[in-house]
């Protein structure tokens, strides 16, 4: 038997619930079947997933980036990333990646016209040395660039005005967070 539509479940469950009546269990046993299999509950989600280890950085040497990006096709995607400083001094620093079939999926969720106007402020610091002790830590500007030829995750730090702040990334700093993302048109 084909599965029934949502119209035909609600015009049943009319039929056979009355105010102060009686439902059989064999009624109530079917109607309860059919909402498992009714047309509009069983509709497929297309998903992709992405994902990145150990990208070098440009300037060369500065950082490795780590990143999954997953989501619903065409709605909105979550990006989430760790990125390992390897270097003292840098202020600012790119991890480009030409997978083409990344752009695809993204292009439809991030306007590339106003990535570039599409920052976040992240969290920049040591790692932590215990799960009660929270070090200190500096903010840096993160962009997701995005061009036909590709995808660029970049960072920036700087001084948020803080005693003793600065304004570069250091050896052994962590930059480590997830972020939902959904840019339309605007």
């Amino acid at each position: 038997m084909a599965a029934k539509t949502k119209a035909v479940i609600i015009r049943d469950i009319d039929n056979k619930i009355v105010t102060n009546g009686n439902i059989k269990a064999l009624d109530t046993n079917a109607i309860l079947k059919d909402i498992l299999d009714c047309q509009e509950l069983n509709t497929s989600v297309d998903v992709f997933n992405f994902k990145g280890k150990d990208l070098a950085s440009a300037p060369a040497d500065s950082g490795r980036l780590n990143y999954s990006i997953r989501g619903i096709v065409g709605s909105f995607a979550n990006i989430t990333f760790k990125i390992s400083v390897d270097k003292d001094g840098v202020q600012i620093f790119d991890f480009p990646s030409d997978n083409k079939e990344l752009v695809k999926f993204i292009n439809p969720i991030i306007d590339s016209a106003q990535s570039n106007q599409l920052s976040f402020l992240v969290k920049v610091g040591p790692p932590s040395e215990s799960s009660t002790s929270i070090p200190d830590f500096r903010i840096a500007n993160l962009n997701l660039l995005i061009a036909e030829k590709g995808f660029t995750f970049r960072i920036k730090c700087f001084n948020m005005g803080a005693v003793g702040g600065n304004s570069i990334l250091n050896k052994g700093d962590i930059i480590f967070t997830s972020i939902a993302i959904h840019c339309p048109v605007f």
